[in-house]
């Protein structure tokens, strides 16, 4: 057998009993031995870059076994109000680490670090414009600066502007597109990089059942956005599943959010007899499932869409 010889420069060395993965590498391919029963979450990480085939491969379930929601590092698009509020506060409340956009409303954000401060997670707000890409990159790497590197992605930040099809503004049209469609272009594409080299990532959108499953009138714009996200959804995760990266989205129904509230009264009440169980949903049952897909429970789920609605498009 050919002599191995140690890998010293993947992580510091720090003495046989505290070293606690030992790397040897032979001519055709590294091989990983524990010489303790736990290892930290970014000492894995290290470890799977140094390795190849089906070595890299062992390694990385195991880096999945071992993720909680609890080490992750997560940004929230459009996290100052709403289902993304609820996410975030979901999130630090188990212990991950947190950052979340706003576009320009700094009290509702200054809201949300007031109520994580008794939450175990960090959490960082950072105002950005979702439609402008470069904003995105520089946010990205805020995060990675600040938290680590990014562990998960939720596609929040959205928009309506509802009106008849056939009397609605270019104006309209284009801000809840560049806004809603844009947006999770800009973000995805500033994110993704990073997980296909740790080779490990979550990216959930918050889509609609407007998306495809029902139609709502007066939201052609907005639906149209939503039905793209889908579509983005389930091609970008046949992309990037080798990688281990799982793709997912939600789809809401009716929440008790500031869009409900915005819907004239008379119509808001038609639409709460059309869902079975008779109710609105609320912001944390969505922030919930959010959370369950991005949880090491979800990792065999991807490019697939679930629906949050009460029944309503049963």
């Amino acid at each position: 057998m050919r002599e191995a010889r140690r890998v010293s420069n993947v992580f510091p060395a720090q003495g046989r009993d505290k070293t606690l993965v030992l790397l040897w590498q032979t001519k055709h391919a590294f091989t990983a031995r524990k010489s303790c029963e736990e290892t930290t979450h970014l000492q894995r990480k290290r470890i799977l870059y140094a390795c190849t085939g089906r070595k890299k491969r062992l390694l990385q379930r195991d880096l999945e076994r071992k993720k909680t929601l609890s080490t992750q590092k997560i940004l929230v698009t459009g996290g100052s109000r709403g289902i993304g509020k609820a996410t975030v506060l979901a999130l630090a409340r188990s212990g991950a680490d947190v950052a979340f956009t706003y576009s320009s409303n700094e009290s509702a954000a200054a809201e949300v670090l007031a109520e994580a401060q008794s939450t175990e997670g960090r959490v960082l707000a950072i105002q950005a414009d979702v439609r402008d890409y470069q904003q995105a990159k520089e946010v990205i790497g805020d995060v990675q600066e600040q938290l680590g590197d990014l562990d998960g992605l939720v596609l929040n930040a959205g928009i309506t502007r509802d009106g008849i099809f056939a009397m609605m503004s270019e104006k309209n049209w284009d801000e809840v597109i560049e806004t809603n469609l844009k947006g999770v272009f800009n973000y995805t594409r500033a994110a993704i990089y990073g997980m296909i080299l740790q080779r490990s990532g979550r990216i959930v959108c918050v889509s609609s059942v407007s998306g495809g499953r029902l139609g709502v009138a007066g939201q052609t714009n907005y639906g149209a956005t939503k039905a793209a996200q889908i579509g983005f959804v389930k091609s970008l995760s046949k992309e990037v599943a080798s990688y281990s990266i799982t793709v997912n989205a939600v789809a809401p129904g009716f929440i008790e959010t500031d869009i409900w509230q915005s819907i004239p009264e008379a119509k808001r009440s038609h639409l709460l007899k059309s869902i079975p169980l008779g109710r609105l949903g609320q912001v944390e049952e969505v922030a919930a499932a959010i959370c369950f897909l991005l949880s090491r429970e979800a990792s065999y789920i991807t490019g697939n869409v679930l629906t949050i609605d009460g029944g309503l498009s049963a």
